[in-house]
Formats: C-alpha cells, structure tokens, sequence
C-alpha cells in the first residue's frame, strides 16, 4: 500500500494517494504518518488540494480513516476478546512512551573511576544499592565495601571511593536512564551507516548521481531522508521499520541505470559506463544470495522445534513437555510453530536447572560459542538429540587456481534439542 501511496503522489494523484495513506495507517502501521506528514503537509500548505469540503483533504482523510477503522477494530476486538485498536496500542507504547527499548536493553553500563581496574561493569544489585538513599547507604557500606561485576566477583573498593561512586550515580542517573539504551542498543545513525548500506549495496553510491542528474527526484528521496531521521530518534531500530524507504531510494540508482542504457552506443565511454552498471547489479545479485542464505541459517530456535515435531510426529498425541529457554523463543520460535494440542510449550525465562530437568525436550541455545557447556548441565537426565548449526560469518579459503580466494561460510552449532533419558530408546 506504500507504494501505492508513492505512486499516486508522484503522479499527482494527491486525494487518491490521502486515501491509500490513511488505509495503510489504520490498518497495517500507524507509524508511517511520520512518512505521510513530510509527504502530503507541503502539498497542503501550497493549496495544490483543497483543504475544506467534501473534496477537500481533511474530509477525504476522516472518510477513509472512519471506513477502516470500524472493521478492523470489530475484528481485531473479536479475536483479542477486548475493546482494542492494535495498532494504536503499539504507536503509543513506541512513540509515546517511547518504550521500544524494552524490546532489548542492556541494563548494566560503564563507569569510569580512579581505581586500579578502570573499568567496572555493575549489575543492577549494585545499582540499586548505590543509588539508594543516604541513610540505607551509610548503613550498607558500613558492613560492606566491596562491589560485584557481572561475573559476580567482588572487588574490594575504600569507602571514600563507594561514596564517590554513589555521588556519580546519583547526578548520572538521569543521563543514563535517558540515553543509555540509545548508546547500547544501537547508535543514532544506524538506519543511515548500517541499515542502508546494506540493503542498497553498490546501488547506494548511484543515489547521490541520480539526484543530482534529475532535480524531480530530490523532494521524494528528502522527503524519505527526513522519515528515517525520525525514526532515527527512537532508541530501538530494526530494519523493517524503514523498508517502505528502499523502494524510493532505488529510484534515483534506476534513472542513472536507464541514462546509462539510452546513450550506451553514443561512445565507447558510455559503453563501458554501461557494463559497468550491469556488473554492479549482478554484484548486488550475488551479495543478496549471500545475505539470504546466511539469514536462512539465523533462525536455528525455528529449525530446532520444526524438526523434533517431524522426528516425533507419530507421538503427536502423547503429552509430551518441551521447554524452549529464551534463545531459541528468539530465534523463530513463536506460537504459530506448536503443531501439537496435547504437547505443552513452555518458554518461561530464566527457569531454575532443577525445574528444567523435569522437561521431555529441552530447546537450549547460546549467542557464544560455549553450547557444549550448556548441553553438559543437563548431562544427567537429558541426551542431546541433534544440533543447529548458524551463520558464524565468512572467511576466505585460499585455492590453487584463479579465482585463488573463494569466500567461504562459516557455521557454528549454537542451539542444540534434548531428551529426556527416561524417554530414550
């Protein structure tokens, strides 16, 4: 529906693209009016729509968005069992309350002190007792003075340093409260110097060309500059917040490459200017390929579950446990995936190992490389079964004959499925 919306705006078409804009807010993702505002606001301040009347943009915009907004609460209502508006829930718990940092936050950050280890990395039981107030402080430190970092170590530290500690705590914590997720969970300038390199590849660089090329094409790619700028000041970025930006920022790469073609028999220049544009779509080619086949392999917790379900399909209506820890429940598990009635899903975080033995599969997992250590907790009551193996990243495997270096996939096993010994043939 989005390029439905810059399709109707880049001929004119502005009532029709009101329409198609106001659809795809209420129905699909509220957030795009950060796309729609940048977009359609200039085109009614310059009177090129009118304003009022049944013609005009505000009625156009109401009609639609009441036409919309009945059915897909009446259904959305019915399946949730409650008065809801999904997508307005979510705007306002990620724009409003600017809460999507909760999707992933690291909690610890780290404070720099005059001691003789420079860095210290305090968990939240730290930070909960220095932050407290002076009179639990002066308390606490009198029984303790020594302060633990996330390997749980303590270190002994002089109470003239505790109480510098709390003091920088204390005038920081709002600083850190405010922009440490930001810092942590990704910078800024992700969407820009992450994001977008990646998804345009080589077609990035013909961007500025195009723009400067054809002057039609800089208010649209500004108005898509200007949309990922604030998305850009949320803290939690994904790429699939911006994507509706990729398909405008190609167009200007797809002028240059349509000039190139046109004027390729003028000279011998142009030629080779031709070539090496075609070259440079076969490379974006190949490096998607490459892109898709390791994100195939990003999703070892999805290939896990699938797998034990196919391997004990004919024990489909046995009430068989699996416990999925928060790994794998990461990596593609979700609700969609449980086949089984009688089988029961549990993917409760941080479960304790005496309560996670009792389960007939253990779905376990790592972001390391120390799986096999996490298998070996469980050696006593349940036997792995099979392991998934996941994009590590790629390195080049030198050859004897051209092309010499060939870029090679490295896979390493990250989560791994368990039964339970008791059940074992």
């Amino acid at each position: 529906m989005v390029l439905v919306v810059f399709q109707r705006y880049l001929d004119k078409q502005f009532l029709s693209g009101i329409r198609w804009a106001a659809a795809s807010m209420v129905l699909f993702r509220f957030d795009l009016f950060l796309l729609y505002c940048p977009m359609f606001l200039p085109v009614i301040l310059l009177r090129e729509v009118p304003i009022f009347g049944w013609n005009g943009a505000i009625a156009t915009g109401l009609s639609t968005l009441l036409q919309t907004l009945a059915p897909t609460i009446a259904f959305d209502s019915f399946l949730w069992g409650r008065l809801v508006w999904p997508e307005a829930e979510v705007f306002w718990f990620n724009v409003v309350e600017n809460r999507s940092h909760e999707y992933g936050v690291c909690k610890s950050f780290i404070i720099f002190f005059r001691h003789r280890r420079l860095v210290l990395h305090f968990n939240a039981e730290n930070l909960c007792f220095l932050k407290s107030v002076d009179e639990v402080f002066n308390t606490a430190t009198c029984k303790k003075s020594s302060v633990k970092d996330e390997s749980c170590e303590l270190h002994p530290i002089k109470l003239c340093k505790l109480k510098f500690m709390h003091n920088s705590l204390r005038y920081s914590s709002i600083f850190a409260s405010t922009y440490d997720h930001i810092l942590q969970v990704s910078p800024f300038l992700w969407y820009f110097l992450s994001a977008l390199p990646r998804s345009l590849l080589l077609s990035l660089l013909l961007v500025p060309i195009g723009l400067i090329l054809d002057r039609r094409l800089r208010w649209p790619v500004g108005i898509i500059l200007v949309y990922i700028f604030l998305f850009s000041i949320l803290p939690h970025k994904e790429l699939r917040f911006i994507i509706y930006s990729i398909p405008m920022l190609n167009v200007p790469a797809a002028m240059v490459c349509a000039r190139a073609y046109q004027s390729r028999t003028q000279s011998w220049i142009r030629l080779l200017l031709y070539f090496g544009l075609t070259c440079h779509i076969l490379a974006n080619t190949i490096a998607t390929l490459f892109f898709i086949f390791a994100a195939s392999h990003n999703y070892p917790g999805y290939e896990a579950l699938g797998t034990v379900q196919w391997m004990m399909r004919a024990d489909a209506n046995k009430p068989y446990s699996v416990y999925i820890d928060n790994t794998c429940a990461q990596t593609g598990v979700n609700r969609f995936m449980q086949m089984y009635e009688k089988w029961n899903y549990d993917k409760t975080e941080n479960l304790p190992l005496d309560q996670a033995t009792s389960f007939d599969f253990i779905c376990v997992g790592t972001y390391g490389r120390n799986l096999t250590q996490i298998v070996a907790q469980f050696d006593k009551t349940h036997r792995p079964m099979f392991a998934i193996p996941v994009f590590d990243g790629m390195k080049w495997k030198k050859m004897s004959s051209f092309p010499f270096y060939w870029p090679e996939v490295r896979l390493l096993e990250k989560v791994a499925m368990l039964r339970s010994r008791q059940h074992m043939s």
